[in-house]
């Protein structure tokens, strides 16, 4: 079921890239003069586009779903579409925005395959809603206070999105990780 979901987000995003890429030519084709330049007319393109991103928005989270179903994992579902399981809410005090946290963490990706730990990296240190760290993070942690523990599935929009991280995490890919509130600062603005 995962493969067929996965084979159609395949298809989608390459279909989606070769508009984009057809797009760009025929905006940089050498044009001999000004009048002669076709103007294109940005609307008549941005209604497919955002059809085919809320199509593959939804197979993604039909890809989510069946991973939950199969594993019987009782999450529940934030409005951007963060899964999570809060195991641990810890202490009462929830970071703001501009507080610091640091968590420990381990990361791997829906099909299992490990790709970051704070064992192997240290733990991430980060300003909420402040730094580059992915949306669905900053999302999770001002759920938790201190010694708070969740598991996460984050969506690809919420996390690396269309390009990955440039080095394990690839393009589209959804995440799943488990994470720790070791410390909040509060922030003195």
């Amino acid at each position: 079921m995962i493969s067929i979901f996965k084979t159609i987000k395949t298809k989608l995003f390459k279909l989606s890239m070769l508009f984009i890429v057809l797009l760009v030519i025929s905006c940089t084709e050498n044009k001999n003069t000004v009048e002669e330049q076709e103007v294109i007319d940005i609307e008549e393109f941005k209604e497919p586009l955002i059809s085919t991103n809320k199509e593959i928005v939804r197979l993604e989270d039909a890809d989510i779903d069946f991973m939950i179903k199969r594993y019987s994992w009782e999450m529940e579902k934030s409005p951007t579409g963060l899964r999570y399981i809060i195991e641990n809410k810890g202490d009462s005090y929830r970071p703001q925005t501009k507080d610091e946290v640091e968590i420990s963490f381990y990361t791997k990706n829906m099909y299992g395959d490990f790709l970051y730990s704070s064992e192997e990296d240290g733990n991430k240190v980060f300003r909420v809603n402040k730094t580059n760290e992915i949306g669905g993070l900053h999302e999770a942690v001002q759920m938790l206070g201190e010694g708070g523990k969740a598991k996460l599935i984050i969506p690809s929009y919420l996390a690396y999105g269309m390009v990955g991280d440039g080095d394990l995490i690839r393009e589209r890919t959804i995440l799943i990780m488990d994470i720790e509130i070791i410390r909040i600062t509060k922030s003195n603005n």
